[in-house]
């Protein structure tokens, strides 16, 4: 990703060669070839479920939209990147340098006529649920009036859960390196996240944390 265009801070840590052997991956092929790789965690939406009930008809007379479950996803993943900084780094192979973006861009996907989109909601961590809400049903209201949304660039990608059939079948985004949270209603209560990521980057250790972090969230929804 390019962060230039986005006129916002970006940290750039160059990969010294003690830092290059210390990564996940140590031999000089791997350091210039990005390695994919996607962990697994369970999560219960039980409690959201019923917030969103339990709340459903106050929300929309407060703020004027309805509240959505992805509303909250993407509060609970904005809050967890900004606890794990190191989750949204990106490894620049030309200038052997590590890229940590000040903040938090996610791209969505959507349903639209020709398919599926993936719009951008800008700075996410400084949004509170209802601001997320708001976004994403004006992103919705667009694609019902036949708006083609830009795809942009982002520093975080959460894929439609319904493109994931298995748990064990992770969200990719092709020569792309940024993370992916993909997500599966297993049932009413239960929901399964995977989290795709450059493993030379970031460790399983790492990536099991962040994917914990979320669903801790999304456990306790009234805490968003």
């Amino acid at each position: 990703a390019d962060f230039k265009t986005l006129w916002r801070p970006v940290k750039h840590v160059t990969i010294s060669e003690t830092r290059a052997k210390g990564m996940v991956l140590k031999d000089t092929e791997a350091l210039n070839e990005a390695k994919m790789s996607a962990t697994y965690a369970k999560c219960s939406v039980k409690k959201l479920h019923n917030m969103q009930r339990t709340i459903a008809a106050k929300f929309q007379e407060t703020h004027g939209v309805k509240l959505s479950v992805m509303s909250a996803i993407v509060k609970a993943t904005a809050s967890a990147l900004k606890t794990y900084p190191g989750i949204s780094g990106e490894i620049n192979d030309n200038s052997k340098e590590i890229r940590y973006p000040s903040f938090v861009d996610i791209s969505i996907d959507l349903e639209a006529v020709a398919g599926l989109t993936r719009p951008v909601i800008r700075d996410c961590d400084k949004k509170s649920v209802s601001d997320l809400a708001k976004d994403i049903s004006e992103l919705e209201n667009r694609l019902s009036r036949g708006e083609q949304l830009e795809e942009g660039e982002s520093t975080f990608t959460i894929s439609n859960g319904g493109l994931l059939r298995t748990l064990t079948e992770a969200p990719f985004e092709g020569t792309r390196r940024r993370p992916v949270l993909g997500m599966q209603l297993q049932d009413a209560d239960n929901m399964h996240l995977s989290l795709t990521y450059d493993h030379r980057l970031i460790s399983k250790f790492e990536a099991d944390e962040f994917l914990s972090n979320i669903a801790a969230k999304l456990e306790e929804p009234f805490a968003l």
